[in-house]
């Protein structure tokens, strides 16, 4: 989202995005996994958000430009609930990431807005607050 605004009017004039590459492997992909707070190892001793301790990923991302517009936002399933604690001034999991500024529009396609019982709308639940 951020390279995306950060394209301005190129983005908006369908000019070919250029988001600098990402260095992550499957390494990285399992450290994450395996340390991912409230995670299938409940690393951090918790199922609530607020209390999951600040864990940046692993790998390499290049950090975006400056924001020269914003953009239309389309998640499906989780990714309809992850959009708006991503959009949230709200400190999840150690940080908040203000999304709002980047993005004028959400779509969410097939998302839990509802909390259930499992631990998955625990997150739900809290983006609800």
């Amino acid at each position: 989202v951020r390279h995306v605004s950060a394209m301005g009017e190129a983005a908006e004039k369908s000019v070919q995005l250029q988001v600098p590459p990402v260095s992550y492997g499957i390494g990285d992909l399992l450290f994450d996994f395996r340390n991912n707070p409230g995670g299938p190892a409940k690393v951090g001793g918790s199922s609530d958000p607020d209390e999951y301790p600040l864990l940046e990923p692993r790998g390499i991302f290049p950090e975006a430009g400056e924001p020269k517009g914003r953009v239309a936002l389309i998640g499906h399933s989780a990714g309809g609930f992850i959009s708006r604690i991503y959009m949230s001034q709200r400190t999840y999991a150690g940080k908040a990431y203000f999304g709002e500024r980047f993005v004028h529009s959400l779509v969410t396609l097939g998302t839990p807005h509802k909390a259930g019982s499992a631990l998955p709308f625990v997150h739900v639940a809290w983006a609800n607050r």
